[in-house]
C-alpha cells in the first residue's frame, strides 16, 4: 500500500464518501487512489474554491468533515475562502 492508498483508506475509515478537487498533475496518484476506492469518488470541479465550498457545506450539511484537496500549495488562500466563508467571515482575510 502506497502513502495516496493509505490516504484513500483514511478517508474511508473515518466515514468520508467525496473529496473534491481540481485535477492537476501533482495530486494525480493521490486522485487514483480515491477513484479505485470502491467506497469513496472525487468530485472534479473547475476551481479550488469551489472544491472549498462544495466540502464546507457537505460538511455543514452532513454533520462530518467535508474533503477539499488543492493541486499544490499556491492554492492555500482559494481552500481558506471557502472555511472563513463557512464560518461567516469574508474571503478577504477582514
Amino acid at each position: 500500500m502506497n502513502s495516496s492508498e493509505y490516504f484513500a483508506a483514511f478517508l474511508h475509515a473515518v466515514g468520508i464518501e467525496r473529496a473534491y478537487t481540481l485535477s492537476g498533475g501533482m495530486i494525480a496518484p493521490l486522485l487514483d487512489a480515491i477513484g479505485e476506492h470502491p467506497q469513496l469518488k472525487f468530485v472534479a470541479v473547475s476551481h479550488e474554491q469551489s472544491a472549498a465550498f462544495a466540502a464546507e457545506t457537505e460538511g455543514q450539511l452532513g454533520n462530518k468533515p467535508g474533503v477539499a484537496i488543492g493541486t499544490s500549495e499556491l492554492v492555500i488562500g482559494d481552500l481558506m475562502c471557502g472555511r472563513r466563508s463557512g464560518l461567516g467571515l469574508s474571503c478577504k482575510g477582514e
